[in-house]
């Protein structure tokens, strides 16, 4: 409980010939009226941009409007009437011997509290300055990032008509740079008090956006024994009701993420699924959990598993027929060893799946060389393809078809290294990959142009990038953010120093690329081919 706080403030001049004055006490500046409904005192700084409130107008005696942006407060209620953020309100009296002010603080519990509603609300609305207020506020009172972080992903998975998304693989990568950060191992400017909001801030907003469009469809809330089996075929069937009722059991019977996760895991690689989506959200759901623990896991499995049924095949397309007998053919011993990387470079799907196979024995040798051939390609992208305008859909390609290769490789090896059995689909789907992309391959491109000589000055240039992207839809900072980091543990997890050039040399070359943001005329064009075709 906090104490009251009463400060003398004598009988202020100002305040009787003017009917407000500012007064200053430590760092508070205070805004002080007197109106036909009596005393009152506020904050007089205006909690949307700082404007001082001193200078605002009473169209009514309680209605302090800010004369900078409109923002309008009822003293008297304390309501916010049109903006976002509450306005402080001190309490005020006229004693026999002047003005007294309580200018006492509220409990910490209270402010923190205060600001996560402020970052709900916030969120809900999509105002991004509001939510860095919010959390700038909650940085002051001593409050949990993480908190913050929960709460949204709690609120943002109800909206999410498809299930996981972006929003929750950037937070688990934005969340790994809030521990470098607070680690002392990211420095310059991104270091200063204000750049340890802003992974929590990307986050917040990229799970508001995700949401932004969604519906509030629930989940099944019935719930059935726990059967691995019976959960692994109703997601197969896309059966979200069935999956969630078994899904609902297994989480009322204290069957926890750790149990969750093989099954979820092997549900995850069952296809070549949602362009690799579905490994990597996995992966970083599974990194969300073991951050924030219980209070996210119904969150985290009820999106997954939504995502699992929703996502495409890809695997069931013509184009990948040729998975499904090449998975069967998948052995432990190979007579020719595993191919080179070069040698996966510009193969069509099935000559990728059946130099695959034909390499199987060894499979951490013949995942470096899958990944060393995706990091290959995405060096030698033609990124000419880009602006292309008059190409059927089936043909459109772009940097992220390269840098998902990439980052599912990431999540290959992760799930593998948890479960060896996992190998074999997770190593040929990464095949199906670079057989995918190869249409998008030039041969000529000078590598020395974009090695990276110094990866500690590259790393600082990469964050100080990231830190201030200027991206509007962060779609596109994620996928800065996330191949990063799938290049970074990588290189960090392998004793091949030429795999580690190559994903740097990658990225930079990514990095220096032109991510289109809108096809306008392609998709004018693949449009109107379309409906001409129609019956």
């Amino acid at each position: 409980m906090s104490v009251s706080q009463w400060t003398h403030l004598g009988d202020l001049e100002d305040l009787s010939e003017h009917g407000r004055e500012v007064v200053k006490l430590g760092r508070r500046q205070i805004a002080i009226f007197e109106t036909e409904e009596g005393l009152f005192a506020c904050n007089n700084r205006c909690p949307h941009e700082g404007y001082p409130l001193v200078e605002g107008t009473f169209p009514k005696p309680c209605l302090l409007v800010c004369n900078w942006h409109g923002w309008s407060f009822d003293l008297k209620s304390g309501k916010t009437l049109s903006g976002a953020d509450l306005l402080r309100l001190y309490p005020i009296e006229r004693r026999d011997d002047g003005i007294w002010i309580d200018i006492q603080d509220p409990p910490k519990a209270q402010q923190i509290e205060r600001a996560l509603e402020t970052i709900a609300q916030a969120a809900q609305h999509l105002d991004y300055d509001h939510i860095a207020r919010g959390l700038a506020r909650l940085v002051k009172a001593g409050g949990s990032l993480e908190d913050a972080i929960s709460r949204t992903i709690n609120w943002a998975s109800g909206y999410f008509d498809y299930g996981a998304g972006h929003g929750l693989a950037a937070t688990a990568d934005w969340m790994s740079l809030t521990d470098e950060l607070r680690a002392g191992e990211i420095a310059g400017e991104m270091a200063e008090e204000s750049g340890l909001i802003i992974p929590t801030l990307e986050s917040i907003f990229h799970l508001a956006w995700d949401a932004r469009m969604g519906k509030d469809i629930p989940y099944a809330t019935k719930s059935a024994p726990w059967n691995e089996g019976e959960f692994l075929n109703a997601v197969d069937l896309m059966d979200e009701p069935k999956a969630v009722e078994l899904l609902n059991g297994a989480l009322k019977n204290g069957i926890g993420w750790p149990g969750l996760l093989p099954v979820l895991s092997k549900a995850a690689l069952a296809h070549y699924a949602g362009f690799g989506h579905v490994l990597i959200y996995l992966n970083k759901c599974n990194e969300l959990y073991l951050r924030l623990g219980k209070p996210v896991l119904s969150a985290l499995a009820l999106s997954l598993t939504r995502y699992m049924i929703n996502a495409r095949r890809d695997d069931l397309i013509p184009e990948f027929r040729s998975y499904a007998p090449a998975l069967a053919a998948f052995g432990d011993k190979n007579g020719g060893g595993v191919a080179k990387p070069d040698e996966f470079v510009g193969l069509s799907v099935d000559k990728s799946l059946a130099l695959a196979v034909a390499s199987a024995g060894d499979n951490q040798q013949l995942y470096n060389s899958l990944l060393k051939a995706a990091a290959l390609m995405m060096l030698h992208f033609d990124e000419a393809l880009v602006g292309v305008v008059d190409q059927p859909v089936s043909k459109n390609i772009s940097w992220l078809d390269f840098t998902h290769a990439i980052t599912f490789a990431n999540a290959v090896r992760v799930t593998a290294e948890r479960m060896p059995e996992l190998w074999p689909a997770g190593l040929l789907q990464m095949a199906a990959f670079i057989g995918r992309n190869a249409r998008g391959v030039k041969n000529k491109l000078d590598f020395d142009q974009w090695r990276v000589s110094n990866k500690k000055a590259f790393r600082q240039e990469v964050h100080a990038h990231l830190f201030d992207h200027g991206e509007v839809d962060p779609i596109y900072s994620c996928h800065m953010l996330k191949l990063f980091v799938a290049c970074e543990r990588e290189a960090e997890a392998s004793d091949d120093d030429e795999l580690g050039d190559l994903l740097f040399a990658a990225y930079n070359r990514f990095r220096h690329g032109t991510l289109k943001r809108r096809h306008v005329r392609r998709s004018a064009n693949q449009a109107m081919d379309l409906v001409g075709r129609e019956d």
